[in-house]
């Protein structure tokens, strides 16, 4: 194990790395600027400024690509919406993020498409074959669908209804769900932060 970058003041809430350049980025909640790792030798400054996500500071966020390397989501998690960039790789950049879903500094529960969307808190995303992607709604105990046009649909749970229960996606409750991933087998494995545990959601 080896420091990768040294960056004292970061207060770095997430890392992303594209699947097919292997480049990698991470954010300074302080001055909100996304980084990119440049690899030049051994040197943990080896960093450069990409941008801000809506020219803010303090935004703690949370970040994937997409498996194609094509698309970068940014969730703003402090701030209940999803950002958008897109990598160009002619010239190896990003684009100037874009809001996807929600609204900026507007939390709540309402479904929709865009920025009709409310989120409460939202987490780690996964992204799915089909190019769906899965979150978690934080404060709202529930996991969240949205579809690659930016339709946002209840996946799991019941918004604002905590608790454990197993069952399936209709009857399940979760406690503060922090990330999601998808594995292979189709199945969305959930860390239910404040149960405890790991949980599995799969639809027949």
């Amino acid at each position: 194990m080896k420091t990768l970058v040294d960056f004292e003041s970061a207060k770095t809430t997430a890392v992303a790395a594209n699947p097919i350049t292997g480049e990698v980025y991470f954010n300074s909640r302080g001055d909100g600027y996304i980084y990119k790792y440049t690899g030049k030798g051994t040197d943990p400054k080896a960093y450069e400024r990409v941008f801000q996500v809506n020219s803010a500071t303090d935004t703690e966020l949370r970040m994937r690509f997409s498996e194609d390397g094509k698309t970068l989501y940014i969730v703003v998690r402090n701030r209940h919406c999803i950002f958008k960039s897109t990598y160009n790789e002619a010239t190896r950049t990003l684009s100037t993020p874009v809001l996807w879903v929600g609204a900026w500094d507007e939390s709540g529960y309402v479904n929709g498409t865009g920025g009709v969307a409310r989120f409460n808190n939202p987490g780690g995303l996964s992204i799915d074959e089909d190019g769906n992607a899965f979150i978690p709604d934080k404060n709202a105990h529930i996991i969240r669908k949205i579809t690659p046009k930016g339709e946002v649909s209840l996946y799991a749970g019941m918004p604002n209804q905590d608790g454990y229960k197993d069952g399936g996606p209709e009857f399940a409750r979760f406690r503060q769900p922090e990330c999601v991933e998808i594995l292979d087998d189709g199945a969305i494995y959930v860390a239910d932060r404040e149960t405890y545990c790991i949980r599995r959601v799969m639809v027949e």
